[in-house]
């Protein structure tokens, strides 16, 4: 139990980088006028994509279809990762010439 507990707590502290702070980051970055409406779909599209997934792998695999729907989370974190990451940049590029402009 306590490493679960243990290991859970590493795992949410790497993820809640990429579920809250780059998606809000790109979003006010990308969409100034907008930022909000850019968050929430997003969120929305996110979650679409995602329900889609663990449904069908509940129904096509029956009880083994958690242990599918978290290897897809497993494998959705490292590709989404990996191209948030390749999005961070340009976007912290652009923050910081908006700062400078506002200077």
């Amino acid at each position: 139990a306590g490493m679960i507990t243990l290991l859970s707590g590493i795992a949410s502290f790497a993820l809640s980088f990429q579920f809250f702070l780059i998606p809000n980051m790109v979003s006010a970055t990308m969409f100034p006028e907008y930022p909000s409406v850019s968050l929430s779909w997003l969120d929305a599209a996110g979650y679409f994509f995602t329900s889609q997934v663990l449904a069908t792998n509940s129904h096509v695999l029956g009880k083994f279809g958690w242990s599918a729907s978290w290897a897809f989370v497993a494998l959705a974190y490292a590709v989404f990762g990996t191209m948030m990451t390749r999005a961070l940049e340009p976007a912290l590029v652009k923050k910081q010439e908006n700062a400078e402009k506002g200077r």
